[in-house]
């Protein structure tokens, strides 16, 4: 279930504000002298700006659509950055396709992002973003295997962002120092987002600036490239400052760089097709396990195994919805994924497989104390094992409801309920001994966490990779 637990992570989020007051052409055609005048300061500096922003740049022939993926995708605006985020710092690149509203983002090393697309490589990791909420996430493994999969929007969720960009500081209007990015050093003032709590600042190159700015469309990444406003001009952000996190654009190139994802194979198909492998695998062993089970007779045993086949049942109702062509970030794909990846399930199999422990053991005393051949080692090694079992159950419980109040507190929003139930599982099961070893004169030994907990963190950690 690893490949498909990783087709839960959604990453959209919406800004709402509100709109803005008129914006007068008198005042329009001041701003509009004004940044011709900074710009004939330095005859390099803001060289061809009107192909860049304005009234008749990327937004006038933008048509956003549908990723096609049996059809070239090519893209005709290349931004190169530079990104320093918690002091980690990295260069690379990001594709704009202004026409059909496409972006083109890279998930591998920052400075193998600026090459590849034409001739994928092993190792290459693409997303292409739709305007309309889609992407497609092409990769190709070490191996040279070709693959993608494709994220479809939520549903009842609206695209688009109606915004207004406020200036950091108002008297930045009446001041002649514009910040200058890029290799043409773009003159920009920073503005941040009306209403928000955050420090963030995005610095805009416009034909115009005011003090409020009402913004309509967007296309770019990491919160730079171009924004569009109430009147149809078009902007750049060519920065984006906050208090732990910077990317500026270095540089804006007209390219015609193609990328063909016709021979890649559906991951998700795949995955679909390995699960049901391994559900039919799972059904088979819960049936001997039933049947076979030599401590069937204790209660714990025959919970255990109908709990596996509640577990089970969940993943194959997401399989299933996911097989009829179900969107896993769909509302139903996400209740139905949270419920086959819910570590309360865990936590609920460790409780009954140290039930079932219990049971060995008390058998084990039966045994023990009924004839004279056992020493009274063997009879303190069980106590203590029971003993230590118990302490365990009551820890899991503890846990077990924890976890239930992240549900209670989340409601229906599956994937942040699934973040905060990972992160606090693994916080506090390290600390409960789910093997209660003893050596033979009943002294318990140290244990680390258990070898199926060791494995979900290893998956849920490999999902955080790729988000």
């Amino acid at each position: 279930m690893k490949t498909l637990f990783s087709f839960l992570i959604t990453l959209f989020f919406l800004q709402i504000t509100f709109a803005q007051g008129p914006y007068t052409e008198a005042q329009r055609r001041k701003d509009q002298a004004k940044l011709d005048s900074i710009c004939r300061r330095s005859p390099t500096t803001c060289s061809f700006y009107g192909d860049l922003i304005g009234a008749n740049s990327v937004f006038k022939n933008h048509v956003p659509r549908r990723i096609e993926r049996n059809r070239k995708i090519c893209f005709d605006k290349k931004f190169q950055y530079y990104s320093n985020s918690y002091g980690k710092v990295m260069r690379g690149c990001f594709y704009i396709n202004t026409k059909d509203g496409y972006v083109a983002q890279f998930m591998s090393r920052g400075e193998e992002s600026c090459d590849g697309m034409a001739n994928p490589q092993p190792g290459f990791d693409m997303m292409i973003i739709s305007k309309i909420g889609e992407s497609f996430t092409f990769r190709v493994s070490k191996e040279g295997k070709k693959t993608f999969f494709a994220q479809l929007p939520p549903e009842d969720i609206p695209y688009g962002m109606i915004t207004n960009f406020v200036l950091n500081n108002p008297n930045a209007l009446t001041s002649p120092y514009r910040e200058p990015f890029t290799s043409q050093n773009l003159p920009t003032l920073p503005y941040r987002i009306e209403g928000s709590t955050e420090s963030s600042k995005k610095y805009l190159f416009s034909a115009y600036h005011a003090q409020r700015i009402s913004i309509k469309d967007y296309i770019g990444a990491f919160g730079t490239g171009y924004y569009k406003d109430s009147m149809g001009n078009t902007m750049i952000a060519l920065a984006v400052e906050s208090d732990k996190h910077f990317v500026k654009i270095e540089k804006i190139e007209d390219v015609n760089e193609c990328f063909d994802g016709r021979d890649f194979g559906d991951e998700m198909q795949e995955a679909i097709a390995t699960n049901e492998e391994i559900i039919r695998e799972k059904e088979k062993d819960l049936e001997y396990q039933g049947n076979n089970d030599p401590k069937k007779n204790c209660e714990a045993a025959e919970a255990l195994v109908q709990h596996k086949r509640q577990m089970l049942d969940k993943e194959k109702n997401l399989n299933n919805f996911l097989k009829a062509g179900g969107s896993a970030q769909s509302r139903e794909g996400l209740r139905l994924g949270a419920m086959a990846m819910d570590v309360i399930d865990k936590v609920v199999t460790d409780r009954l497989e140290l039930e079932k422990r219990i049971c060995s053991q008390e058998y084990s005393l039966y045994i023990y104390n009924n004839n004279s051949g056992y020493g009274e080692k063997l009879k303190t090694i069980a106590n203590n094992k029971i003993q230590c079992y118990n302490i365990a159950i009551n820890q899991l419980n503890e846990l077990k409801t924890q976890l239930e109040q992240i549900n209670a507190r989340n409601g229906t929003n599956y994937a942040k309920a699934i973040s905060e139930k990972n992160l606090h599982y693994f916080k506090k099961i390290k600390d409960i001994d789910l093997n209660c070893n003893f050596d033979k004169d009943g002294k318990k030994k140290t244990t680390t966490m258990d070898a199926g907990a060791q494995k979900l963190r290893d998956q849920i950690q490999e999902i955080m990779k790729r988000r």
